[in-house]
């Protein structure tokens, strides 16, 4: 829903958009006939583009199907998340080769609205890139969690 808009704009609709498109849960999505479709149209508090919203619906059908997505996703970043050490927000890149990559598998796959830009942001938020600046605290946590976690998944 992102794509061409201010993220403020998506995140004064998050809310809305949560309660409307079923806890954004695929399989629920993958199965929304025409009339929610239409009432969604005529929602103020939604993004009301219908490329975007038939987008998120065969979106939810292709990941639906899917046997094991999340191993697809994280795939890219061969299973381990990638930790960045910038030093400035203005280091962040929108788009890398892996998402570049990741893009064009999805779109082999059918899915649409997912360019590099897209999926970058959707690594940073699902934890596949830490792209925290070394100075805020969050990056020290993250990067310690994963740690964690990939101990985990070796042990």
């Amino acid at each position: 829903m992102q794509a061409g808009l201010s993220w403020l704009t998506v995140l004064n609709k998050r809310e809305a958009m949560r309660r409307a498109f079923h806890g954004f849960d695929p399989k629920a999505l993958a199965e929304v006939a025409d009339i929610e479709k239409s009432d969604w149209l005529k929602d103020s508090g939604l993004i009301r583009h219908r490329g975007k919203l038939n987008g998120m619906i065969a979106n939810a059908r292709i990941f639906d199907e899917m046997t094991e997505p999340g191993r697809f996703l994280w795939s890219f970043v061969n299973d381990t998340p990638s930790q960045n050490s910038w030093r400035q927000g203005a280091e962040v890149p929108s788009k890398t080769e892996c998402s570049r990559k990741m893009s064009r598998a999805l779109k082999e796959l059918g899915f649409v609205f997912v360019g590099p830009t897209t999926c970058y942001s959707f690594m940073q938020s699902a934890g596949l890139v830490n792209d925290h600046v070394v100075s805020c605290y969050r990056h020290a946590e993250v990067s310690c969690a994963n740690s964690l976690a990939s101990t985990r998944q070796e042990g």
